[in-house]
């Protein structure tokens, strides 16, 4: 039910499904948030490769525990394509860049993947002290880049039956969150068997984990204090 890495040869942005069939996925700006493979996931039995993880496999969540994956895709960016589009590389967490020593191992992310913060400041904006900022809007704190690979990068989204905060190099962060705008920039083909394979998970409004800025200004105000220090 899940999508598996594709093998060389295939063109960069299709994805498999395990019937072998290959969908075209649009990536565009990649507005999608994902991490990337090789990112160490924590599981009841401890981290595991992202790209190793299957649907029903045990993921440990900070609100939930242990829960089943529901469904995972993969989907490959060439570098050529990310010269061509700055969007399409991934943001680099080094290690201890998100405080207390985290991440524990550097950490790629796509730049709209959202990370958890906790932030005084937010409580009267958003109504909670811990969020999710996109991880582009934390570059510029002090070890947080967007980088440019020198070889091709595969992007690894795990769904859950409702929207999870996993540890990845135990750090926070989000799983793939079902809203309208998320599910646009998977691609008509992957939204369409999400919605085949599991409808009841688009039937109501999703709920993110944490609430999250809804702009980029809103965001870039909540961790300016950091960017100053």
């Amino acid at each position: 039910m899940g999508f598996i890495v594709a093998d060389a040869g295939v063109t960069p942005g299709q994805i498999f499904t395990t019937d072998e069939t290959i969908l075209e996925t649009q990536i565009g700006e990649y507005a999608l948030p994902c991490f990337t493979a090789g990112t160490l996931i924590t599981t009841p039995t401890g981290p595991q490769p992202i790209e190793t993880l299957r649907p029903g496999d045990l993921v440990m969540t900070l609100d939930g525990g242990a829960q089943p994956l529901r469904w995972i895709g993969h989907r490959r960016v060439s570098r050529a394509e990310m010269q061509l589009n700055p969007k399409l590389r991934p943001i680099r967490f080094a290690v201890g860049s998100l405080g207390e020593g985290l991440p524990r191992r550097e950490l790629l992310v796509s730049r709209q993947h959202r990370m958890f913060l906790r932030r005084d400041a937010a409580r009267d904006m958003l109504g909670s002290d811990e969020i999710l900022v996109a991880a582009h809007h934390l570059t510029g704190l002090p070890g947080v880049e967007q980088v440019m690979p020198d070889t091709a990068v595969t992007y690894v989204h795990l769904l859950f039956d409702r929207h999870q905060l996993v540890w990845a190099e135990e750090s926070l962060s989000e799983s793939l969150f079902t809203g309208a705008e998320a599910l646009k920039a998977l691609g008509q083909a992957a939204s369409e068997e999400i919605a085949m394979l599991f409808p009841e998970l688009l039937q109501d409004k999703p709920r993110p984990a944490r609430p999250f800025p809804q702009r980029g200004k809103q965001a870039r105000s909540l961790v300016q204090p950091d960017l100053a220090a």
